[in-house]
């Protein structure tokens, strides 16, 4: 066999393989649509803000300055709307019912203008821009919200690249995140999270409380810090050698019952995933009454049946770990209102004073 015929079939074999291996018809198709343009959009995230049944989109766009909001009409498309036109370099978007009153909030972290803010949901009204949470965040990049201190409504999180910050605030469950002098209720988890460009939540311990996690672009690490209450968070390094990185999330990839953690690594040009290695939680052990949920996967509501009446905590949380509410309920028959929850899966943990189980469910 000549040189010249053996070159071209290695070539041969290598394009082919190529072709099957990445260049595959995909199973379905996508079509484009144009919600708007948006001069440096930074951040996208979807909600069913108006309670309609059907998911909005909302955007930060770093160039604009603007927050928008996307209003889902079915088949008559998307109505864009100006929440906020003076988000200086606007660099992050996310929602939650900040003000406790069962509405879908929105929230944005701006890098120019080192501004937290969080804008009310008025109904009808559109949205208000309610006082900063937090203006001395620099060069905010990162917002995140979770309930950190256990007592039932949701707190704020950021990253800020030039002031090296993790930092969470304290909301008082109103929507307030100043003290009576006035003072922002901020507490500090790393001010060493060198460029700290992301920041996520996640229980990675299986203890039941919301830990922290971050990805920091200069000094290159992936951290997770340890919440203990009211003893603050214990740092430890996931990876020291992730150069860049600047994106960061935590799910439960190998349904051990652990979060693992999935990262962007912008120097490396690498996406990496950890595997979270503690012992995999019992997703087994059992209450002494049984308990049932149906339907599963339901659309609205989450009927929740006992075989006899007993008391049991329940708390429900997102895919990622995240608190989203804790009840107690008394009875045979209960219903948890999931039509506000984005389409997914979702844990609920139901326990007594002695044992528990979770139970996923998927919300349609």
């Amino acid at each position: 066999m000549n040189t010249t015929y053996k070159t071209n079939l290695f070539l041969g074999i290598t394009l082919f393989l190529f072709a099957f291996a990445f260049g595959q018809e995909p199973p379905f198709t996508f079509t484009k649509h144009l919600l708007a343009e948006s001069i440096g959009a930074r951040s996208v995230v979807a909600a069913d803000i108006d309670g309609n049944g059907v998911l909005d989109v909302f955007s930060a766009s770093t160039e604009d300055n603007s927050i928008r909001w996307f209003e889902n009409k079915n088949e008559e498309g998307f109505t864009d709307y100006t929440i906020f036109a003076h988000a200086k370099g606007a660099y992050s978007v996310t929602t939650a019912d900040i003000d406790g009153d069962t509405d879908i909030d929105v929230l944005s972290a701006s890098s120019a203008d080192n501004t937290i803010r969080w804008y009310e949901n008025k109904g009808v009204d559109g949205f208000t821009c309610i006082d900063a949470i937090f203006r001395n965040a620099e060069s905010a990049s990162s917002v995140i919200t979770a309930n950190m201190d256990g007592d039932e409504d949701i707190d704020v999180l950021s990253a800020s690249y030039s002031d090296n910050s993790i930092l969470w605030y304290e909301n008082d469950g109103t929507g307030k995140f100043t003290n009576e002098q006035g003072d922002y209720m901020v507490h500090i988890i790393d001010s060493n999270a060198g460029g700290a460009r992301a920041v996520a939540v996640a229980d990675m311990d299986g203890d039941m409380d919301i830990d922290v996690l971050s990805a920091s672009y200069t000094d290159g690490i992936i951290r997770w810090y340890e919440n203990k209450g009211a003893e603050g968070f214990v740092a430890y390094t996931i990876d020291d050698n992730a150069p860049g990185a600047n994106t960061i999330a935590a799910a439960d990839f190998d349904n051990d019952g652990n979060m693992d953690v999935v990262a962007g690594i912008y120097n490396a040009a690498e996406i990496r995933l950890y595997e979270n290695n503690k012992e995999a939680l019992n997703m087994q052990r059992v209450l002494p009454q049984s308990i049932a949920l149906h339907p599963n996967p339901m659309t609205n509501v989450l009927h929740i049946s006992y075989i006899s009446t007993t008391t049991v905590n329940y708390t429900l949380y997102d895919s990622t770990g995240k608190q989203l509410s804790s009840q107690t309920h008394t009875g045979k028959e209960h219903q948890l209102e999931v039509w506000h929850l984005a389409s997914g899966t979702y844990l609920l943990k139901a326990n007594n004073d002695t044992q528990f189980k979770y139970y996923r469910f998927m919300k349609e």
